[in-house]
């Protein structure tokens, strides 16, 4: 971890002999610097990648993959400061970048079973993480259609019982217009009993 704080201590230092060396030009604006300050934030994007990586790997007590993603990173971060002598000093940069790229190889060399099972395992790991995110889509994907068959059946229900409702309303309601075309009736009855009831004084 000491590598790795040295390597970030120089990462910041080049970048102050970056503004000192171009006050007033973009490093972007120099030989090189386009393509070299592109790639520069590339590498440092998977530089901090393995450095996360390798904290995991320390946490799960894996010394094998721990020293394996150690040795990545130190490659990563050693890139990043030769990006940055690119632009700072185009000529030594170069000679140092032919250098990386022997410790390169040598690393290829000898890690390569050990990259190889870090592949597998992290393809095995991409495979296993998109099944889980299938079957979560699948199961909330079930839950949004039981959810929709219940909203359905209730509203069912609620137009059956609102039906039924309303024809016990109308049953009552012609039963007590029945009950007072009948009461009418039997008033009725009642007057013309009594009219021709009364006796005549004549």
């Amino acid at each position: 971890m000491v590598m790795h704080t040295c390597i970030i201590s120089f990462i910041t230092i080049f970048g102050v002999c970056l503004q000192l060396k171009f006050p007033n030009v973009s490093p972007y604006e120099t030989a090189y610097g386009t393509l070299m300050m592109n790639l520069f934030i590339i590498e440092i994007c998977f530089y901090l990648a393995s450095l996360v990586v390798m904290a995991i790997q320390a946490a799960s007590n894996n010394r094998v993959l721990e020293d394996l993603t150690n040795k990545i990173g130190l490659l990563l971060g050693t890139l990043s400061l030769i990006l940055e002598l690119l632009v700072l000093i185009s000529p030594f940069g170069w000679i140092v970048l032919f250098f990386w790229s022997i410790c390169l190889l040598c690393f290829l060399s000898k890690s390569w079973q050990s990259l190889n099972t870090l592949s597998q395992s992290a393809v095995v790991l991409l495979v296993q993480g998109l099944g889980e995110f299938r079957q979560t889509l699948i199961d909330w994907y079930r839950r949004m259609m039981v959810r929709n068959d219940e909203v359905d059946n209730m509203s069912i229900r609620n137009n059956g019982a609102d039906t039924e409702l309303r024809t016990q309303y109308l049953n009552i309601s012609n039963d007590r217009q029945a009950a007072e075309h009948q009461s009418q009736d039997q008033n009725h009855t009642n007057g013309a009993e009594h009219v021709i009831s009364i006796p005549d004084d004549s």
